[in-house]
């Protein structure tokens, strides 16, 4: 018999390479502190820090994929100035992120432990990499804060061309450029700044946001002015929580959401962008007869007789299909001439509509049946002598 010695080969490895780093995934590890009115930029409440470690991992030999393994770690602890930091009202852990709700005029330092299994060697790996989190006080003349919107001064815009509806978006500047949600207002005739909102006739939507839409059938020449949003106001409008889950603000909110890329925290005075929207074109003409109803009955025709008018609104109940009020504009359209036509409809039924059409074509709009007023209009363009409006 024979006896065979064996011997184990043991198999020796390259150490990996290790890239680390922390990726800022929301906010800034940079604050500035206004003292006059006690206010952090950025409020990290508001906009807090979301930091995620940065661990790519490179295996030489080939036998682990090299990448990210942030996923791969079996433990990650994170500590503030050397203690270890559990979630709390300036802090919270969720996966491989920490959020940083802490406003600090003096500087911290954040360092995150995570220990990652090489399972080549069946060892830990245990990595330490750390940022500072600084602030700067500085006084309330040194803010430099700017606001612009999206359109110039003196817009002009032709109703008849292109889209009706428009955005006008805002913008913060302060060593970058923020779209930040704003109070949104008009100068109404006796040039005071009033608040935009459903009362408005021009007004759709964008209210304490980013972006402000407006319907330009509705505009003449208006002045839109934006400005910042205070932390009461912003309280007020939108739904913050603490660490435990609990509503910061007890009244029922406007919206639940922040809409806008940034919440900019500016100085309490109010930095205000204008815009004087004006109407483009030649002058526009009213070419119904009594569009209004303020002259009763007068001009129009059909079920009119059968109508009631109150208030500027007339109201029927059509008895047969194809039935409506109307109102000829007879000799005082031209031929290739766009016409706009609009009007405020309340129906029950998806198959109201507002038409317009002379003998060769016909416009219309719809309205949704949906009980509420809604604003229907269309233009046409004229071949030959027009018919009637509906």
């Amino acid at each position: 018999m024979k006896i065979r010695n064996e011997k184990s080969i043991a198999t020796i490895y390259d150490a990996v390479s290790i890239l680390k780093g922390l990726d800022i995934i929301n906010g800034s590890l940079k604050q500035n502190y206004y003292a006059e009115s006690a206010l952090f930029v950025p409020d990290r409440f508001i906009n807090p820090l979301i930091l995620r470690p940065k661990i790519d991992i490179s295996d030489p030999s080939g036998s682990i994929p090299n990448g990210d393994k942030v996923g791969e770690l079996s433990r990650l602890e994170w500590f503030e100035n050397g203690v270890k930091i559990n979630s709390n009202d300036d802090f919270k852990i969720e996966g491989a992120n920490l959020t940083v709700f802490k406003n600090s005029e003096e500087p911290f330092e954040i360092s995150y432990r995570p220990e990652w299994f090489d399972s080549r060697k069946k060892q830990v790996i245990t990595i330490e990499d750390s940022v500072v989190v600084s602030c700067i006080s500085l006084a309330q003349s040194d803010a430099n804060v700017t606001m612009s919107l999206s359109k110039p001064q003196n817009w002009v815009h032709n109703p008849l061309k292109g889209e009706r509806i428009y955005t006008i978006n805002a913008y913060v500047s302060k060593d970058k450029v923020h779209e930040s949600a704003v109070e949104w207002y008009y100068v109404d005739g006796n040039k005071k700044d009033k608040l935009i909102d459903n009362s408005c006739s021009f007004y759709v939507e964008g209210q304490y946001t980013n972006a402000l839409k407006v319907d330009s059938a509705y505009m003449d020449n208006v002045i839109i002015k934006a400005k910042n949003i205070s932390n009461d106001k912003l309280k007020e409008v939108y739904w913050f929580f603490d660490k435990h889950g609990n509503p910061l603000t007890y009244a029922m909110p406007d919206k639940t959401i922040i809409e806008g890329k940034d919440i900019f925290n500016l100085p309490e005075s109010p930095i205000t962008s204008k815009l004087d929207y004006r109407i483009n074109g030649l002058t526009i003409e009213q070419l119904v007869k009594n569009g209004d109803f303020s002259d009763g009955k007068t001009g129009w025709s059909g079920v009119i007789g059968s109508a009631t008018i109150n208030n500027g609104i007339v109201s029927f109940t059509p008895e047969a299909q194809y039935v409506g009020i109307t109102n000829s504009l007879g000799d005082k359209i031209i031929a290739n001439h766009i016409l706009y036509f609009k009007a405020m409809v309340k129906s029950s039924t998806k198959g109201a509509a507002i038409v317009m059409s002379d003998t060769t074509q016909t416009r219309l709009q719809r309205h949704s049946g949906s009980e509420e007023f809604e604003l229907l209009s269309n233009t046409i363009t004229i071949s030959i002598i027009l018919r009637e409006v509906l």
